[in-house]
């Protein structure tokens, strides 16, 4: 009887060992203080714009293979996803970038309305024409990502070649926080509710514990 108990005994311990995630959150995660108890990661995948599979205006899909135009700014949208990404100290974030877009990283605290979007400068690219507005707010600025004209589809037989819209930047963060991510595409950062493809505006945060 003893020995019964005991064997009873050490399989119920141990699938207690075995599901203690879901009755006392690990020390490493719990002192770490993710929302879901477990560990920050060290690096995270954000989507900066992504192509359309459904168009608003009429319900279509996106074909972007020649001879259709690739890079149609009325199929794609203006989103951060997620809107705040997290990470640990030291980890870094890749920015996926879909369609015309800059990422641009503000300091820990910063705001979206702590933005001046009245400072500007103008891509520098060939192409577009005529160029495209850009933010250029330096205050508290830590990262400005490439000027999303200078992107040449160098395989191209168009001349002035088309540039490419996609992309990724990885950028790193040393020190906890929370910091401001924006489009520096100064439309983009600001929004539209009017025009064949309204957008929302396109900012995000980066938490890094």
């Amino acid at each position: 009887m003893k020995r019964l108990i005991t064997r009873t005994t050490l399989a119920v311990a141990l699938v207690l060992c075995l599901d203690g995630r879901s009755i006392v959150p690990p020390l490493a995660a719990a002192g770490q203080g993710s929302p879901n108890g477990q560990p920050f990661a060290e690096n995270a995948t954000v989507s900066f714009g992504a192509w359309q599979t459904k168009s608003p205006i009429d319900g279509s899909p996106y074909d972007r293979f020649p001879p259709n135009n690739p890079t149609d700014r009325n199929r794609d949208d203006h989103v951060v996803l997620p809107n705040e990404a997290m990470i640990k100290a030291g980890g870094a974030v890749n920015f996926v970038i879909s369609g015309f877009h800059q990422p641009i990283v503000y300091a820990a605290g910063t705001q979206p309305e702590d933005i001046n979007a009245n400072l500007t400068t103008m891509t520098t690219g060939p192409t577009p024409q005529p160029p495209v507005v850009l933010i250029n707010d330096a205050t508290n600025r830590i990262y400005r990502g490439q000027d999303p004209s200078l992107q040449p589809n160098t395989r191209s037989s168009v001349t002035p070649p088309p540039f490419l819209q996609d992309r990724v930047e990885v950028v790193r963060f040393l020190d906890p926080g929370t910091y401001l991510v924006i489009c520096g595409v100064q439309g983009h950062f600001l929004g539209s509710t009017t025009g064949p493809n309204p957008q929302p505006p396109m900012f995000g945060f980066v938490t890094v514990k």
